[in-house]
């Protein structure tokens, strides 16, 4: 209604459009001060506060997003730039002139000047920005995808090769169990998540006659107590994982309750509604391979 009054034809109704504007403007302005600064950024924090993880790697994928915008205008301006230099912003070379007059020099009241177009090759420079901007966030943004459903299947975002963070401690030994070369017992192959977890496989003796086999195991092992029950092994190695799941024997239930969930593309969870009730795969092999 406002740009309606603002936009009439006749003089009254604008002119009544166009103070309304004027008085609402600062009252408006102060709305949207309040409503972000007390309602929205608190709502932000306590999300932050609840959900770190997962609220760091949403916004980082918004910023990502803002940016791939950001560099798809820029290169869609200088194409049109680079197309019509008319349309390039102008910059201007000004001076005073110098008289002079006998033996006496000095500067005339006028200014002088020219003004020049944006070279044609800063347009590219700038066309090019925006190309490797937009590359660039649209591959740190997909990256940011990964781990959606499972934060442990998450890669650092710093970290060029898409590793996730759950292979971390990187921990194997010789065939015939001993710390492989330059390893000794106790240290782990690699435990820096920012680094290459296979890079010890070439230094290797065998390394010209060995291959690598990757394969998903469960986070916990169980192991068959001489009571007859059932107790949580030793971990093979330290798991650098965000969250790792509880062991199904800590928990009140054996039966361990979950949102259904349909799994889409890349991983995206669409919940369904409704419950699971599920024992771990591990605990059920276990009890199937239990001699009763």
């Amino acid at each position: 209604p406002l740009v309606r009054l603002v936009a009439h034809k006749r003089f009254l109704p604008r002119l009544f459009g166009i103070l309304l504007a004027v008085v609402s403007a600062p009252v408006m302005l102060a709305w949207n001060l309040v409503l972000f600064n007390f309602v929205i950024v608190p709502l932000l924090l306590l999300a932050f506060l609840r959900y770190p993880i997962r609220m760091s790697r949403a916004w980082v994928f918004v910023a990502s997003c803002a940016c791939s915008l950001y560099g798809l205008g820029l290169t869609v301006q200088q194409l049109v730039f680079i197309g019509d230099p008319e349309l390039r912003p102008r910059y201007a070379v000004t001076w005073q002139p110098l008289i002079v007059e006998g033996e006496t020099a000095s500067l005339h009241e006028c200014t002088c000047g020219c003004d020049y177009p944006v070279a044609t090759s800063v347009c590219t420079n700038l066309c090019i920005i925006g190309v490797l901007t937009i590359i660039k966030s649209f591959f740190l943004g997909f990256r940011c995808l990964k781990g959606l459903r499972r934060s442990q299947w998450a890669n650092l975002l710093s970290v060029l090769f898409p590793v996730p963070l759950t292979v971390y401690s990187v921990d194997w030994r010789q065939p015939t169990g001993q710390p492989i070369k330059y390893r000794t017992e106790g240290v782990p192959v690699q435990a820096e998540v920012a680094f290459d977890p296979f890079a010890m496989m070439d230094e290797q003796l065998d390394s010209h006659i060995t291959t690598v086999h990757l394969r998903p195991e469960p986070v916990h092992r169980y192991q068959h107590t001489a009571s007859g029950g059932w107790k949580v092994a030793p971990p093979l190695r330290a798991m650098e994982t965000p969250s790792a799941p509880m062991p199904a024997c800590f928990a009140s239930q054996r039966v361990q309750e979950r949102d259904t969930e349909y799994i889409g593309c890349c991983g995206f969870p669409w919940p369904t509604g409704g419950k699971q009730c599920v024992f771990e795969p591990e605990l059920i092999e276990q009890f199937d391979q239990r001699d009763v």
